[in-house]
Order: C-alpha cells, then sequence, then structure tokens
C-alpha cells in the first residue's frame, strides 16, 4: 500500500479525531486527466490517506476514467462561479465544443455558449443567468428539469461545496420520461383503441360531479353531467366469422368514429369488450339524446377493417344524467347501464334515458361518404 496526498472536503469534525470524515473525493492532480487551475494545488485540508489497490499513476487514471465516462454530464465551479473542471459527458449533453467552457471560464460564460447553439430557446443570457444565479446563491441543493431546443429533457442536479463552490451533473432523461409518460398513459387508456379506459372514465365522472377538472362549470351547471354508454350491435357475430384480429381493427374503426362526436371538455372511454361510454360535462337530458343520435348514426353502418371486409353494424345507447338520474358515480353509472339494458330489448339502434321509454334513433341512414375514418365511401 502507497501513501498519497489529496484533498476533500469535509463536513465538519470535531478536532483530535486523527483522521478525515467521509466527503467528496477531489483529487488535485494534472495527471488526473482533467484540467485543474494551478490554485487547486493549494489544499484546504491536507491530509494523508492509503489506497490498497492503487498506486498513485494507477488511482489517479482510474479517477480520470471513471469522471469522464460518468453516465451524467459533470461541472465543479468554484466559490467565484468560475469552472474549474467539466466532463465529456456534458459536451455530449449540450453539444457545445469543449472550447466553450475550458477550466476558469464564468459560469455566465458557459451559458451564453449554450445559449448561442440554441439549448434554452426565446430566454436570453441576462434572463437565464438571474435565475441560476438566484438560485446558486441560495447555497442549497436541488434539482429542476431543462428542455432543450431540441425537446430533450435535461435534470440537473445542483450541490453547494464547503468552500463555495458548486457541483453540477446533467442527466438526459428523455427516454425515461418519455417511458414514464407512456406507462402513465397505459394506466389511464384502452391498449386496443387508446380511448380512456374504465378507470380516467370514473375518474372524471367523479370530476364532473363534483365540478373539479377539466371542463369544469361553475353556478346552476356546477355537478351537471350525462353519461351514456353504447354497445355495439352484431360485434360478436364479426368476431366469430372474421376472427379477433377483424374484430380488433372494428373497435379501433368505432373508436376513431366516436371520439370524433364529442367536443374537447368531454370524454369517451373504451369501458371493456364493445362497450363504450361517454361523458357530457354539463349536458341535460335534450343535449345527451343529440349525442346519442349521432353516436349511434355514427357507429351503425359499415366499417372497412381490410381489403374486401367491411362489416356492418350497429349501436344502441343508454343515458342516465345528473342530478336527476344520480349524484354519485355509482348511481350514475348503474342507471346508465339499466336505460341500456331497456334500449338493447327494444331491438338495435335504439337509445334510451333512464326511466323513459327507448326511442329508435332517427338517423339509422345510410353510411355517410363523409370520408370519415374506417367508413366507405
Amino acid at each position: 500500500m502507497e501513501k498519497i496526498v489529496g484533498f476533500m472536503d469535509f463536513e465538519e469534525m470535531p478536532e483530535g479525531t486523527g483522521r478525515p470524515p467521509a466527503g467528496l473525493w477531489r483529487v488535485a492532480r494534472a495527471d488526473a486527466g482533467v484540467a485543474v487551475p494551478a490554485r487547486m494545488w493549494r489544499r484546504r485540508w491536507p491530509f494523508r490517506f492509503r489506497l490498497s489497490a492503487f498506486s498513485l499513476g494507477h488511482g489517479a487514471g482510474v479517477w480520470r476514467i471513471a469522471v469522464q465516462n460518468l453516465p451524467q454530464g459533470l461541472c465543479l465551479y468554484d466559490a467565484s462561479d468560475r469552472l474549474l473542471l467539466a466532463n465529456a459527458r456534458f459536451f455530449e449533453i449540450y453539444r457545445q465544443p469543449p472550447e466553450s467552457a475550458r477550466p476558469g471560464t464564468n459560469f455566465r460564460d458557459v451559458l451564453a455558449a449554450s445559449i448561442a447553439i440554441g439549448n434554452y430557446p426565446g430566454r436570453t443570457v441576462e434572463e437565464v443567468w438571474r435565475e441560476r444565479k438566484a438560485f446558486i446563491d441560495l447555497r442549497e441543493a436541488g434539482i429542476f428539469l431543462q428542455e432543450l431546443g431540441d425537446g430533450r429533457m435535461i435534470a440537473i442536479a445542483h450541490q453547494p461545496m464547503p468552500d463555495g463552490g458548486w457541483l453540477v451533473t446533467y442527466e438526459d432523461v428523455t427516454e425515461r420520461r418519455r417511458a414514464e409518460a407512456q406507462t402513465r398513459f397505459l394506466a389511464e387508456h384502452d391498449a386496443l383503441t387508446l380511448l380512456p379506459n374504465r378507470r380516467q372514465f370514473e375518474e372524471r365522472v367523479i370530476m364532473a360531479l363534483t365540478g373539479a377538472g377539466p371542463g369544469a362549470t361553475a353556478g346552476a351547471e356546477r355537478g351537471r353531467c350525462a353519461v351514456l354508454f353504447v354497445d355495439l350491435d352484431g360485434f360478436k357475430a364479426v368476431n366469430d366469422g372474421h376472427g379477433h384480429a377483424m374484430g380488433d381493427r372494428l373497435l379501433r374503426s368505432v373508436a376513431d368514429r366516436l371520439r370524433a362526436e364529442v367536443r374537447e371538455e368531454d370524454l369517451a372511454a373504451r369501458m371493456g369488450g364493445d362497450e363504450f361510454a361517454v361523458l357530457l360535462r354539463g349536458a341535460e337530458a335534450g343535449a345527451a339524446v343529440a349525442v346519442a343520435e349521432r353516436v349511434i348514426a355514427a357507429l351503425s353502418g359499415r366499417h372497412r377493417v381490410a381489403p374486401g371486409v367491411a362489416p356492418r353494424i350497429g349501436a344502441s345507447v343508454g343515458v342516465a344524467c345528473s342530478p336527476k338520474d344520480g349524484a354519485t358515480l355509482d348511481e350514475l353509472l348503474f342507471h346508465a347501464d339499466k336505460a341500456l339494458y331497456a334500449a338493447k330489448r327494444a331491438g338495435k339502434g335504439c337509445y334510451c334515458l333512464f326511466g323513459a321509454l327507448p326511442v329508435p334513433a332517427r338517423a339509422q341512414a345510410p353510411v355517410r361518404a363523409s370520408g370519415r375514418k374506417g367508413e366507405d365511401g
């Protein structure tokens, strides 16, 4: 084992302990492969420590390799915001040339070089500098996200050092956040049709009943909404006669048409199998009936699911309106389901308001040549 002279930044320790506490190791050697200003040789806490596995040269080389091959970018600044070192990954992430951030460069100039190549779209050097400098001067650790001009997301972790300097790491989290977003999306959407699933639909109904969330209304319309349950007529015959692959294509076609019939503040969802649902915020019975008729017209008819395969289906709709038909999620969904059952019993292509008689939809006209996705021309 060989003794190596180095330096560390430490947390406060009682004097006379005879050993350095755990801290952040900064090996200040020119042969470490990272440019370090000469003043760094004036070690604040000189001491001797032992490395059981490395000689002086070997240890420095390993440290150099470790820093240069970190998956994160890394920059170290002194108390005057001058750059002490930056690893290769930093330049890769920000796509800056190494000469734009040499040791001794002020942090403001590093930012200016990054802004000049488009990493902070729409923002000025002074604006970004003031924002970052205010945080640096707080002397607090923190993590925040930056979106680059090319859309990549960078997680920036800031750590103040005891000597007044600060260490910052940069990690490209674009793919991770994309995967997280995809996971969140799939947790709330049907994987086949990409419509919201039952879970999201029920959450949105609760929001509508409480006057919260997207499309929230105030005053007399607060808590008013309508739920439409939609069931496909003839879907089983398509599944049995053409196979599940054609059945899946048909469900996607239905989803496309259903999505086109609702407003932005409303919600169309797949509840499972060949059952769909629509939430209409702020809607009374008259508006809900109008949408039910449009939905039946849109879904009824032929759907071209493959060359030479265009099965014809229909739809039935059950409608329940809040607060008349229920003031809770369970009441509203139960009554919409009861209304759908009544519509199905009355025959194909009917809609039914809860507590009323089923009504055949007026608009079961021939398939419209409107260019709607999935229809015949």
